[in-house]
């Protein structure tokens, strides 16, 4: 859990926010390194964007790993 969170932190730095994370997004491969995967829906951000494009967030990922707050319309 730590090097998902880590990973995320370290993208969001970036000003990429993902937008799908579930199980089959997070890979680890045979020597135990996190890979996350599937970018498709991923959408570049600037801190002062946050705010004016959360609302085209809504609905966008998979059903049933969403954040609640995000299924609001």
């Amino acid at each position: 859990m730590r090097d998902l969170l880590k990973t995320l932190d370290f993208i969001h730095s970036k000003g990429i926010m993902h937008r799908d994370i579930k199980p089959s997004n997070i890979l680890i491969d045979e020597k135990g390194t996190l890979k996350l995967m599937d970018f498709d829906l991923a959408e570049f951000y600037t801190s002062k964007d946050m705010g004016k494009t959360r609302k085209k967030w809504t609905n966008v990922g998979t059903e049933g790993y969403r954040a609640p707050e995000l299924m609001l319309n």
